[in-house]
């Protein structure tokens, strides 16, 4: 009866006889031997903790993309923490502490590597997405998001955000190009833009304004029966020089004609030139207020003008690449990471 039960109720398998603990041995180091980890698909995550979030990541994916992050994590350390708490990284108890950083930044770097990584597209990031993925990629050294990132960020801009993310990495074509907007902006420009941008650039901007302004202006034109034809400025009613640009036959003009659409006129009272506003016009019109940008940005020149200068919001808003080294690195990841331009 009892042999009955057990037959019934036992797994239909043939039995086996247990190895010797020599052959055991032997199959064990064989099957241990011969498992490996795949190279796509075996990924090490690590926990970081910035602001008030955890964010669990593919520590392959930070690595793949900077070569700072890569030797960040190159630098030898204890992996072993003398109270017996977790690695540093491997748990929501110990995570990787990220100073400096904002978790929506990071959020939107992770979302935009990711994409990258599996082949999608980046239509899903938002303005604000790109601008945090530029942000993190400046201070990481992540050359291919930084590249295309910056293509994207500046068609997005409006010109204030262009002039203080100019001020922020240093672009000095951002600057240039948000200076270009502001001075032709038919709108006028709001006391809270003047805080953005700090009283020095507003100073620079509202210069730049008055002379397109003022530059659209033709000269006066009189005749005197004793000193002949003469050309004044509208706005101080002085005599201004002349001087000619473009090509007569295109303007329509004949050489004699004063206040002709290729003649232009400097107040050396007013600072201005004096252009007209027909098509030729326009053109000179640019170059003056590229020229005017070009003192702003270079005071070495040794032009009027002088450094273009950065408001709080401007001052506030900017990082450093910084200092940070994962808790567990400092001491000895410090010099590198610095040497490195450290995130």
């Amino acid at each position: 009866m009892l042999i009955d039960t057990l037959t019934s109720t036992s797994p239909e398998r043939p039995l086996s006889l247990p190895l010797p603990a020599t052959s055991y041995r032997v199959a064990k180091r064989y099957r241990m031997s011969t498992i490996v980890r795949d190279k796509e698909f075996y990924a090490t995550f690590g926990t970081f903790k910035v602001e008030d979030v955890l964010f669990r990541v593919s520590l392959d994916e930070l690595k793949a993309c900077s070569e700072v992050i890569r030797d960040m994590f190159s630098i030898p350390h204890d992996r072993d923490t003398t109270d017996g708490s977790p690695e540093e990284g491997a748990s929501d108890s110990n995570p990787i502490i990220l100073e400096g950083v904002k978790a929506n930044d990071f959020r939107s770097f992770l979302k935009y590597i990711m994409g990258k990584k599996y082949g999608s597209t980046t239509s899903h990031l938002s303005d604000s997405d790109w601008v945090s993925v530029h942000a993190i990629a400046h201070m990481w050294c992540c050359e291919e998001a930084l590249t295309e990132s910056k293509e994207v960020v500046v068609e997005k801009l409006d010109p204030i955000t262009k002039f203080e993310m100019g001020k922020r990495f240093d672009y000095d074509d951002w600057i240039r190009k948000a200076y270009e907007e502001l001075a032709v902006r038919p709108q006028q420009f709001s006391m809270d833009e003047a805080r953005q941008v700090g009283l020095e650039a507003t100073m620079h901007i509202s210069r730049l304004r008055e002379v397109w302004c003022k530059s659209m202006s033709k000269g006066l034109v009189s005749v005197d029966f004793f000193a002949g034809t003469k050309v004044s400025c509208p706005y101080c009613l002085t005599v201004v020089e002349e001087e000619t640009y473009g090509d007569i036959s295109d303007a329509g003009a004949s050489s004699t004609s004063y206040g002709a659409a290729n003649r232009a006129y400097s107040c050396q009272t007013c600072e201005i030139t004096l252009c007209g506003e027909d098509s030729l016009g326009s053109k000179r019109l640019s170059e003056v207020i590229n020229n005017e940008i070009t003192k702003l940005l270079n005071p070495d020149s040794n032009l009027h003008g002088s450094v273009i200068g950065s408001g709080p919001a401007v001052r506030e808003t900017m990082h450093t690449r910084g200092n940070w080294v994962p808790r567990g690195f400092r001491g000895r990841g410090r010099g590198r990471g610095r040497g490195r331009g450290g995130i």
